[in-house]
C-alpha cells in the first residue's frame, strides 16, 4: 500500500452501538462498524484520560509513588498520575495533586507529550507534563503509597526496575534518558 492509498482510506462508519457497562471511571461499548471488507465489531473502553507528571528534584531525582495495583496483583513504582476530570484545568490539577499527595511544590510545569494508553480498544489519552519539584511538606498518603526520590541511574537497579511495569512510567523514564542533557 502506498502513502496515497492510506490518504484515501476512510474511517469506519458506526452502524450501531450498544452500551455494555458504565462505571465510575470507565465505560464499555460495542460498536458495529462498516469496513470495505464488510461489517465487524469494536469493543471500546471509554476513559476520560490521564494526567501524568515527571517531577524532578533539584538533584534530578525522579519523584515516584510505590503503590499496590489490584489489576496486576502487584506493587508498581510509578510517576504521579491522575484521571482527568472534565471540569478541571490540567495545570491546576497536576499542581494540586503533587502538593496534596506528594508534598511537593511544582515549578515550571511544561506539557511535553500526549499518547494513547492502548489505542486498539481504549480512548484513554495520557497527557504528560514535566516540572521541577521542591519538597514543602511530609504527607500522609490517603492510601498505602510510598513516596520515593530515585536517581535515573538507580532506576536500572533490580531494587527498582522489577516494579517499573506501568507504561506511563516506562515512557516517562525513556523520555528522561533521551533528554537528560536538558535537565
Amino acid at each position: 500500500m502506498t502513502t496515497e492509498d492510506y490518504k484515501n482510506e476512510t474511517m469506519e462508519p458506526v452502524i450501531s452501538e450498544k452500551k455494555i457497562y458504565t462505571g465510575k471511571y470507565i465505560s464499555l461499548k460495542v460498536q458495529t462498524v462498516e469496513k470495505s471488507s464488510g461489517y465487524t465489531q469494536r469493543e471500546i473502553i471509554t476513559h476520560p484520560g490521564t494526567l501524568c507528571l515527571i517531577l524532578l528534584t533539584d538533584e534530578n531525582k525522579l519523584v515516584m509513588n510505590r503503590i499496590y495495583r489490584k489489576a496486576a496483583e502487584t506493587f508498581s513504582l510509578e510517576v504521579l498520575s491522575r484521571q482527568v476530570r472534565a471540569s478541571e484545568s490540567y495545570f491546576d490539577t497536576i499542581i494540586n495533586e503533587a502538593q496534596k499527595n506528594l508534598g511537593y511544590e511544582v515549578i515550571d510545569l511544561t506539557p511535553i507529550y500526549n499518547n494513547y494508553a492502548s489505542i486498539n480498544y481504549s480512548t484513554e489519552k495520557v497527557y504528560t507534563f514535566i516540572a521541577k519539584g521542591k519538597k514543602i511538606k511530609d504527607v500522609v498518603a490517603p492510601f498505602d503509597v510510598q513516596i520515593l526520590e530515585v536517581g535515573l541511574d538507580e532506576l536500572l537497579d533490580d531494587k527498582y526496575s522489577r516494579e517499573i511495569i506501568d507504561s506511563k512510567t516506562v515512557l516517562a523514564i525513556n523520555y528522561l534518558k533521551s533528554n537528560k542533557h536538558n535537565f
